[in-house]
């Protein structure tokens, strides 16, 4: 079994009951809060922390800027990883981020952890001024843009010509400090971002609180496309992305959910969401003993980096409790 790794999601967006189901209890975004969970994830042991990219989310649109914001985090701390989950490919064009990428990389040490998708949030593009394509072209930029980055951060004079971008002796120094730059890890749920994982990825993510069932399911389009163009699967890291609601015992366990479960959640683009109804089967949920249960089965699979978002937040008792409870469990 591959050493298994815990990051911690600080969530860039807001808004409390009315705002996502991610942050039911986060009323309004703030930066202290914010370098407070880095401090506190880098103390109690977890591997790294991740940001989503976005402009605007949550019931008040307001939302931190990434990049910024993981640069702060870089000086701030010096062990955990800085992960982006996930970046859109359509916000930046490529070759800038290769640099913003190789920038931060040098700055955090070789602390980056890139995270890409290829787009969804067509209403806060839109808003943006940013083009939306069409839903197989936005795919076949992000792998595109994946492949001029490797470029970028490989070679001494890196040229690439595609369908959608083109870069010429786009030189990027200083490179990146980790070789051949940051792990890119795609976001990935239906079968043509699976298939270009195993393309271009060098990690898959899949998030939402997936079950054990639906990620053995998208798991083996991923191992058969990586055997068509003869990679080794086992090359692929998996990731699990998704909610923790922990408590020390069950008293405080069904505490904490009925309070959740009062607050009925609706996102920017209008969708509205609930608490999931199964908590154990689509969170990692429960005493500390529950939750290491659960995190076996997916690491029996092969999963080795699960990126939680602590439901309890902005509080730290969940963050902390795991930490003290859960982490040790899984260190070799």
């Amino acid at each position: 079994m591959s050493e298994i790794k815990f990051g911690v999601e600080i969530p860039t967006f807001a808004g409390g009951g009315g705002a996502h189901r991610d942050v039911p209890l986060y009323e309004r975004i703030d930066y202290r809060t914010a370098k407070e969970t880095a401090l506190v994830a880098e103390k109690t042991g977890y591997h790294s922390i991740w940001m989503a990219d976005h402009f605007m989310l949550g019931r008040y649109g307001e939302m931190f800027e990434i990049w910024t914001l993981m640069s702060a985090f870089a000086a701030l701390t010096e062990r955990v990883g800085l992960g982006t989950l996930v970046m859109c490919t359509l916000h930046r064009y490529p070759s800038l981020l290769a640099k913003m990428a190789a920038t931060l990389d040098v700055v955090s040490n070789g602390r980056l952890i890139l995270g890409v998708g290829a787009g969804w949030h067509e209403s806060e593009l839109n808003s943006y001024g940013i083009p939306f394509p069409p839903p197989g072209e936005r795919v076949a930029r992000m792998k595109e843009g994946i492949k001029v980055m490797k470029t970028m951060w490989r070679d001494d004079k890196p040229t690439y010509k595609g369908k959608y971008y083109q870069v010429d002796n786009a030189t990027c120094l200083p490179k990146p400090v980790q070789p051949g730059g940051p792990p890119v890890i795609v976001g990935a749920v239906g079968p043509r971002m699976l298939k270009a994982v195993a393309e271009v990825g060098d990690g898959w993510n899949l998030g939402d609180d997936p079950t054990i069932d639906v990620y053995k399911e998208k798991l083996a389009i991923i191992n058969g496309s990586c055997k068509k163009l003869g990679r080794d699967p086992n090359s692929v890291v998996k990731t699990w992305d998704g909610h923790v609601i922990i408590r020390k015992n069950e008293r405080e366990f069904d505490e904490l959910v009925t309070s959740l479960k009062k607050h009925k959640t609706t996102d920017k683009i209008g969708t509205t969401q609930l608490i999931p109804t199964n908590i154990f089967e689509d969170c990692i949920a429960g005493t500390p003993d529950n939750c290491i249960e659960k995190i076996k089965k997916f690491a029996a699979i092969g999963v080795s980096h699960f990126s939680l978002w602590f439901l309890d937040y902005p509080h730290f008792d969940g963050i902390k409790l795991f930490a003290e409870e859960v982490i040790p469990a899984f260190r070799k």
